[in-house]
């Protein structure tokens, strides 16, 4: 599984989809947009 640098953290919401898809780049790519998004509104 891909470790990807500063989304090493305590669960997360979406943390499952991420071990689901953390071998599809494109759809991590999305993840990790949509995890900067939420970080971005709390």
């Amino acid at each position: 599984m891909a470790e990807i640098p500063g989304l090493r953290l305590p669960p997360y919401p979406g943390y499952k989809l991420y071990q689901l898809y953390a071998d599809d780049k494109e759809k991590l790519a999305q993840l990790k947009a949509l995890w900067q998004y939420a970080q971005d509104i709390v």
